[in-house]
């Protein structure tokens, strides 16, 4: 079987790629800050390894990891309440060393599967609410947006798919419900995926040389469980709670701000009113 990389290691989605990947017989590269900490989450053996890699300008470093890796799946954890360019910044970094010994006019032999969001994928039916156009696109994964564009932009040379989940669910599924899963193109998420099913899913969106996931956005089917707990849903409460420390917290701590300040203002006048009315009608100075 082939080996693959897959970025941010300790993820919860990646530890999931990794866990059936190695079920599946791959050999896996997990890239990762600490392999200290990965292997202290992680039971050691012989086709798993732990690579350590976390500045993006290291591209010596990576080139090495990359040697012989068939597929590079990128499920690096979306930093909530921390605007930045990490997905982004780690697919131009992957692209750059995939692209350093490519001879001119060929192709990359190496894929890269993107994990992203059903709010970012532009081939959805139906489009979106405008409160997720306008808040969860921007705000919340304008991130994973920069990421998909700088992808689009490479299909000239490299093979990539992007996987559109909608809500993640942390719920355990029978094997035989997740080991074949469909990968829809151009649709909306009908419901929540457990991390397992996103897993298989993504790694089947990066197997094999045909062109049947090749530069296409993807959706998995739902997974087929009931979920009856809010906290089964991990990214739904991820960016409710972003929403709430973000955007409401700091509104009416303003609010709040303004409301003193506007009563004390007020005070402050009323004052100055009675006190000149004082002395104009009663012939007391109060200063």
């Amino acid at each position: 079987m082939p080996t693959i990389a897959v970025c941010n290691g300790t993820a919860r989605a990646s530890k999931y790629i990794i866990e059936i990947a190695l079920d599946r017989g791959y050999r896996v590269k997990a890239l990762v800050r600490s392999a200290s900490r990965f292997y202290a989450q992680t039971k050691k053996r012989d086709d798993l390894s732990a690579h350590e890699w976390s500045n993006y300008d290291d591209l010596d470093t990576l080139e090495d990891i990359l040697e012989d890796v068939s597929t590079v799946y990128v499920a690096l954890s979306m930093p909530i309440g921390q605007p930045g360019t990490l997905n982004r910044d780690c697919i131009q970094s992957v692209c750059a060393v995939l692209r350093r010994k490519l001879p001119k006019g060929a192709k990359s032999p190496t894929n890269i599967v993107l994990l992203a969001s059903d709010g970012t994928n532009p081939t959805a039916v139906g489009g979106h609410s405008s409160f997720r156009t306008n808040y969860l696109l921007f705000h919340q994964y304008g991130d994973l947006s920069l990421a998909q564009k700088y992808l689009e932009q490479q299909q000239s040379w490299l093979r990539w798919s992007i996987v559109c989940p909608g809500a993640i669910v942390d719920v355990r599924e029978a094997t035989s419900q997740w080991t074949e899963v469909s990968l829809a193109q151009n649709a909306n998420s009908k419901g929540p995926i457990s991390y397992a099913r996103l897993a298989t899913a993504m790694l089947e969106a990066g197997e094999g040389s045909s062109d049947k996931h090749n530069h296409k956005y993807l959706t998995p089917l739902p997974t087929t469980k009931v979920v009856t707990s809010l906290k089964d849903f991990e990214s739904a409460r991820e960016v409710l709670l972003h929403f709430f420390r973000n955007q409401i917290l700091p509104a009416v701590f303003r609010g709040t701000l303004l409301g003193i300040a506007c009563a004390g203002l007020g005070y402050f006048v009323g004052i100055r009113e009675q006190g000149a009315w004082i002395a104009a009608n009663l012939g007391v100075d109060l200063r």
